[in-house]
């Protein structure tokens, strides 16, 4: 079973500013990675990629759009921390 989305109200704000197209692929993204995120977890090498530096912050960039997230094992939930791009009139970073 795939991992629940959750998205900070900041990034909630900025992820519904965007164009109704990148919306739709953006989500179809993030779907995949609550898939892979319950068969593979967080601590897989997999996952080391997409990282931001040291920390537990994950990040991928699509469309000129910025996210960046954590991968929450006991909640099983992807929280999306903050969406960002120069076209945005809000950022989250």
């Amino acid at each position: 079973m795939p991992f629940a989305i959750a998205l900070a109200p900041e990034a909630r704000r900025c992820f519904a500013s965007l164009a109704p197209a990148v919306k739709e692929q953006l989500d179809r993204v993030l779907e995949r990675i609550a898939a892979l995120a319950a068969v593979a977890p967080p601590v897989d090498p997999v996952w080391r990629r997409l990282a931001r530096g040291e920390s537990a912050a994950l990040r991928f960039t699509f469309a000129g759009v910025d996210v960046l997230y954590e991968i929450d094992l006991e909640e099983r939930t992807v929280r999306i921390a903050s969406v960002t791009s120069p076209e945005l009139e809000c950022q989250t970073a």
